[in-house]
């Protein structure tokens, strides 16, 4: 009865998508075909080099002597970390004399920026800015905004829904608006996470994750995923971005997230996403930009940003505090 009952589930399955791509197909077959799956860029084409001498951060005692470099810039203030020149006054900046790779005023811009479908929103996506999910307490923090992930079980193996684990709750047309599919009963939701810092986080070298993990006992010692670099050659680096620690680089990170997000693709997603698995891209009446609908410079202006910002400032830092 139990495999009769998991059969049931998966022609269930099957159904309900074919249910809601019959739907889909709607007035006069505005949506073309399923895209092909690309080659998989994603698989790190051997192991993660290592990245200089390992490097622990020891606090400095009387009987030992630091050689840790300075402490991160940190503040809620808005203010460069020294990356990036602040720029002219942030006030003055407008979507007309903007020069988003110039200064860090003109990357916070660009990453507040509000995107229409003209500008290559959509077509399904989450939000129309990045600071709509990372503003808390100020441009590139962190937020109360969660994104929406499902998928289902079959056989003990998990399957993304039909559009991938990410459903994108808007769209520019009403009709290609996705949904949670009744089958689909895997579903969590994922807080958009803090930025700021992240540039000193990217600094610090593969060689000192590996370490940091290598040390831990081994009964609770953690793991360093090797991923792919995109903007690389496909040589691999310790991830540390993202959810899954699935980005190497904040470059990577803010083209994956311009694309899922907001819907704008870019050299490095160059790829639309679709509307429960099918194809609403370029081409369709759906999208009437060509892709890539970024040319990349957006994405390494709020990668540069990122880099820019502080580190969340931390509360008195007290002996007690040091030796835990």
């Amino acid at each position: 009865m139990k495999s009769t009952a998991i059969l049931s589930i998966g022609v269930a399955s099957v159904a309900t998508a074919a249910v809601l791509t019959t739907s889909l197909w709607g007035e006069g077959q505005r949506l073309s075909a399923v895209k092909q799956t690309p080659p998989n860029r994603f698989i790190p084409r051997g192991r993660a080099a290592p990245e200089g001498p390992a490097q622990f951060f020891s606090f400095s005692t009387p009987d030992n002597p630091s050689t840790r470099p300075p402490p991160a810039e940190t503040g809620f203030d808005d203010l460069t970390n020294g990356y990036f020149q602040q720029g002219p006054d942030f006030d003055t900046i407008t979507k007309d004399n903007v020069e988003p790779l110039r200064s860090y005023n003109d990357g916070r811009f660009v990453f507040e920026e509000k995107e229409m479908a003209e500008d290559g929103l959509g077509p399904t996506y989450n939000t129309q800015s990045c600071s709509a999910c990372h503003q808390n307490i100020v441009t590139g923090g962190a937020s109360q905004i969660a994104e929406h992930r499902t998928g289902h079980t079959f056989n003990g193996q998990f399957f993304e829904s039909p559009g991938g684990s990410l459903i994108q709750s808007r769209a520019t047309f009403p009709d290609i608006v996705e949904h949670v599919l009744p089958v689909d009963t895997v579903r969590t939701f994922r807080m958009s996470t803090n930025t700021m810092g992240d540039g000193y986080v990217e600094c610090v070298s593969d060689s000192t994750l590996t370490a940091i993990r290598d040390a831990q006992p081994p009964d609770m010692q953690g793991t360093a995923p090797e991923v792919a670099v995109l903007e690389g050659d496909g040589s691999p680096g310790v991830g540390r971005f993202g959810w899954k620690c699935q980005h190497r680089s904040l470059l990577s990170f803010a083209s994956d997230a311009y694309l899922n997000e907001m819907g704008i693709n870019s050299p490095l997603f160059p790829d639309e996403n679709t509307s429960q698995g099918l194809f609403v891209g370029y081409g369709t009446a759906y999208d009437p930009l060509p892709e890539p609908e970024d040319d990349g410079t957006d994405t390494q202006a709020f990668a540069n940003f990122m880099r820019s910002t502080k580190a969340p400032p931390r509360g008195p830092i007290t002996r007690d505090v040091q030796l835990r």
